[in-house]
């Protein structure tokens, strides 16, 4: 294979980052002797228009956003078939590695926050909805100055276009909206302010407020279960702090700040008349050894669980689709889709299986392994059959969620 030096009148210095469907250079202009960051998407989505069409469009977005703090794009092209995206450099690191080497300090996360709110807030009164806000997202510069990238999955409100298809949940687990994983088409600057909520949570408390296996029962949390109190996982969390996380992560928008910004005056004004200015440089471990304790409950004060015990048998919840999706089961219906929920489905029933065994007898587990896996796999799959057909829609706090018929 030979190495790559040039992409179109840019000479490349190495490699800086690689996503899911692009890798990203650091790059050098002679002749306007300027460094610049390019984008340029994997060969094996080249055929695929979709998303050619999302770089098309992150282009465009970005290019009509004109903020100090939002990495800007200077270019768009194509190299060998390929597209890319020149933005500009920014030496330095991503939140997501600099939070990797050490908790911030408060003083740190109040300077990167108020940024990031200034520069989302901006987005928002362009019409423009980021829709993947994580540290990955924000590099810091080698003075600690944040800067907001990335809007690959931005969207402009008043045109509902979106830089991929509406019928795709879009998102990054761990920071997503309840509205968005629901793939609610109406949504507003309040989902991004979610996302910012669970990241300043995220670095204040010393832990995510939601966290399991898997993707899916990550998102399912964000839908269905309340956030831990911050006080149980970092008890230096004063109640007036609490108060205006808790708020930033409510399940309804409308019970939501209508601005990141607004978010962060009640923050500035809560740590102020608490007194609180500094943070516990050991938060992280002891928000971990907190969270075994944590009973997780719904908004109505139920207890939060993804399975139940029916007649000595493990139920699993299935995901719930907003009525408003119920006009896309055919993207539910297709074969991908089937087997990511099958797929889903058996790895917690192999897990469950696996718990099972580690309490029987080395005879007892030679004589049921097979007829238990078996057995499994036939109800993953006539539970991954009965969601395709059937369709689900979101049930209020004080129904009983669905469940299908996935047993273990």
């Amino acid at each position: 294979m030979s190495v790559l030096t040039t992409i179109g009148g840019y000479k490349i210095i190495g490699q800086i980052g690689a996503g899911g469907m692009a890798t990203v250079y650091e790059a050098y202009h002679e002749k306007l002797d300027r460094h610049v960051a390019i984008k340029w998407m994997h060969a094996s989505f080249v055929q695929d228009r979709q998303f050619v069409g999302r770089f098309e469009r992150e282009a465009r977005i970005v290019a009509r956003l004109d903020h100090p703090n939002i990495v800007p794009i200077y270019d768009y092209d194509t190299h060998d078939n390929r597209p890319y995206l020149v933005m500009k450099y920014i030496g330095g690191q991503t939140l997501k590695d600099r939070m990797a080497q050490s908790p911030l300090t408060l003083t740190e996360i109040i300077s990167v926050m108020n940024t990031v709110a200034g520069a989302l807030d901006y987005a928002h009164t362009q019409g423009v909805l980021h829709r993947d806000l994580k540290p990955s997202n924000i590099i810091l510069d080698e003075a600690g100055m944040a800067y907001l990238t990335d809007f690959g999955l931005a969207r402009i409100t008043h045109q509902g276009e979106s830089t991929l298809s509406a019928d795709s949940m879009l998102g990054t687990p761990h920071y997503i909206s309840p509205e968005q994983a629901l793939g609610d088409k109406t949504l507003d600057g309040r989902t991004d302010v979610y996302s910012f909520g669970v990241l300043l949570y995220e670095m204040l408390v010393g832990r995510l407020p939601f966290t399991a296996d898997t993707p899916y029962a990550i998102v399912h949390k964000h839908i269905y279960a309340s956030p831990p109190a911050p006080s149980a996982l970092n008890p230096d969390i004063p109640p007036a702090v609490e108060r205006v996380l808790l708020k930033a992560l409510a399940k309804a928008p409308a019970d939501r700040y209508p601005t990141a910004t607004a978010l962060m005056t009640d923050l500035m004004r809560a740590l102020q008349t608490t007194g609180v200015d500094e943070l516990d440089a050991s938060r992280i471990e002891r928000a971990q050894q907190l969270s075994q304790s944590i009973v997780m409950n719904t908004p109505g004060g139920r207890r939060y669980s993804t399975v139940s015990i029916v007649n000595g048998r493990k139920l699993v919840m299935l995901p719930d689709v907003h009525p408003q999706m119920m006009a896309q089961q055919a993207q539910l219906v297709s074969w991908q889709g089937w087997i990511a929920l099958f797929m889903e489905r058996l790895k917690e029933a192999i897990d469950d299986i696996r718990a099972q065994l580690r309490q029987r007898g080395i005879k007892d587990r030679v004589k049921t392994v097979t007829v238990e896996f078996t057995d499994t796999i036939r109800q993953v799959t006539d539970g991954a059959v009965d969601i395709q057909i059937a369709g689900l829609t979101k049930p209020s706090d004080n129904q009983t969620p669905p469940v299908g018929r996935i047993q273990a």
